[in-house]
């Protein structure tokens, strides 16, 4: 049975899994080295918030000696609730965008 999004059963399965995510996937991915990097919150503008919420767990990353490896766990929200992870290597030296810059020490 697919969620409403508006509704009830909708939101208790978005908290179920961001609970479960939280307890299980995340402390994996710290014991193997990652670090949590927030999002930033500066920004007053909606695609911000919007992406905050749609990347509650912020941004894990750990240095390697190519750079960083980078994961982002994503909440979708179409029909029902779902994840997709992200996964990437950012050279040492950072990356320019059209959008963002992204430098990290």
């Amino acid at each position: 049975m697919e969620s409403n999004r508006g509704g009830t059963q909708y939101k208790s399965e978005r908290l179920w899994l961001v609970a479960a995510i939280r307890q299980k996937l995340v402390p994996e991915f710290l014991g193997r080295g990652f670090e949590v990097a927030t999002l930033s919150e500066s920004d007053d503008d909606s695609a911000d918030r919007s992406l905050i919420s749609s990347f509650p767990f912020g941004l894990l990353r750990r240095k390697t000696a190519r750079g960083f490896e980078q994961i982002k766990i994503e909440l979708i929200s179409r029909r029902r609730v779902a994840a997709r992870m992200n996964f990437g290597v950012v050279p040492a030296e950072g990356i320019d965008g059209v959008h963002r810059s992204c430098r990290f020490a």
